[in-house]
């Protein structure tokens, strides 16, 4: 423990207190937060975007962004709630497109690293919340959460655990800017000095993350009460775990790198789709568990009232509908749809879900765009040769466009994971070039050999 954390600690298990009852009972730790927006990183495709938030000097930026919207609850002020959704940081990423211009300067580029972290910490809540803590709370039967913080207290601690000690970034805010924006978002007034407290509270959480990760009485006693919640956290096999939320804030990234350049088209594919195990196979049938729940995110946050099964559809191979419970999950402003079958999925059968218009975003932008996904409750087939490309599901969540035109899935087969420069070669080369690529190498290796025996 660093010399500057031991004295921090006192003043940290004081204020931790404040901070983290007046959170809401779910949602996502900050540790998670900063873990999960760093990790979006690696999924950026090539580009001017990721060359932008891939320079160190933005890291800080990403992770204060990425802490913020919870700093708002440390302070007991309704920016907090605010600065959550789309809405606030619409007025945010306008302010941000009126003010800089392309090529951006290094003000510009500091603001679009604090607004993408911020952005990350909403989309992380909903992916959690709406997916991972719904499993929780089945699974663990958890019920009133008497730890610190609730159930997002344990489970950031446990992820803490799992992943190990990270330092809490320095504070950086840009006050300044963002109180007055508030007004215009909603009305609210707002003094910088106020969001200046609340960020250097914030960081409290992630102290007290770390701080109990390390206590091992501590965390036998959460994963003996909380086995599946403390257990799943690393699990990137279970929807919305912090290790899952990558894919989809790299890919709102690039939506929101897209409406500062001036579009305002809600076109663009799927954030994410998501299914028991996170494959489009073997999906769970049990219509009472919410792991038998599909689940998608859309690019721009929702207008609930226009996500219904009108405008849903799960169908069979006849076109025959199958009964679901269609949920905006959070309601208005969120990007994350919950599909949950009213009667069991059938054995051995392959689902298709439809989204098509005329869904709207919160501030009635219509969707352009028919998407379309699926799924099985049968187990993934073998790999065959002869196989053809269109009998397997393995891009289930790849997604149409209304000219039947096919889009890259959002979960894909190939991430850069920690920066692995391997990764990104399979990114980038096709498999049978990766084939002939690999035979070339085991036959230098081979050549070689046979030259030093000789």
């Amino acid at each position: 423990m660093s010399i500057r954390f031991r004295i921090a600690l006192p003043l940290s298990i004081l204020t931790v207190g404040l901070f983290l009852s007046v959170s809401p009972a779910w949602a996502n730790g900050n540790y998670s937060h900063v873990w999960a927006a760093t990790d979006a990183l690696n999924y950026l495709e090539e580009g001017e975007l990721r060359d932008l938030l891939r320079r160190p000097d933005l890291l800080l930026m990403i992770q204060n962004g990425a802490m913020y919207p919870d700093s708002g609850y440390a302070v007991n002020d309704a920016y907090g709630e605010i600065t959550h959704w789309e809405p606030f940081q619409t007025v945010y990423l306008e302010w941000i497109r009126d003010t800089f211009q392309p090529p951006w300067t290094d003000e510009a580029a500091q603001h679009i690293a604090f607004l993408m972290g911020m952005a990350a910490h909403g989309m992380s809540d909903q992916l959690y919340d709406g997916m991972f803590l719904e499993r929780a709370e089945f699974l663990d039967g958890y019920g009133d959460v008497s730890y610190m913080g609730g159930i997002d207290g344990v489970t950031d601690t446990c992820f803490a655990a799992a992943m190990g000690h990270k330092d809490p970034p320095e504070q950086w805010v840009p006050a300044e800017v963002l109180a007055p924006l508030y007004q215009v978002s909603d009305g609210h007034t707002l003094d910088p000095a106020t969001i200046e407290l609340g960020q250097s509270l914030v960081v409290v959480a992630v102290m007290f993350a770390n701080d109990r990760s390390q206590d091992e009485k501590n965390m036998a006693e959460l994963r003996a009460s909380y086995p599946w919640s403390c257990g799943n956290q690393d699990n990137p096999q279970v929807p919305g775990s912090p290790v899952t939320h990558g894919p989809a804030i790299a890919n709102y990234w690039q939506v929101l790198w897209q409406r500062l350049h001036g579009s305002t088209s809600f076109d663009q594919p799927l954030l994410g789709t998501y299914f028991s195990t996170m494959e489009p196979y073997d999906q769970v049938q049990d219509a009472s568990s919410p792991e038998s729940w599909v689940a998608f995110a859309l690019p721009r946050g929702l207008n609930p009232s226009t996500v219904n099964p009108d405008t849903v559809k799960v169908t069979d191979p006849g076109m025959v509908e199958h009964p679901v419970q269609v949920k905006v999950y959070y309601g208005s402003n969120s990007h994350l749809v919950n599909i949950m079958p009213q009667v069991d999925w059938a054995d051995d059968m392959e689902y298709s879900v439809s989204i098509t218009p005329p869904i709207t975003s919160w501030n009635e932008i219509p969707l352009e765009t028919t998407h379309t996904f699926r799924f099985a409750t049968s187990a993934r087939p073998p790999i065959q040769e002869d196989l053809a490309e269109e009998d397997v599901l393995e891009d289930a969540a790849t997604d149409t466009d209304d000219t039947g035109s096919a889009r890259p899935s959002s979960q894909g087969g190939c991430s850069l994971v920690a920066g692995l420069d391997t990764a990104a070669l399979c990114c980038h080369f096709h498999p049978w070039l990766l084939l002939a690529l690999t035979i070339l190498l085991l036959l230098s290796r081979l050549a070689l050999g046979r030259l030093r025996i000789e």
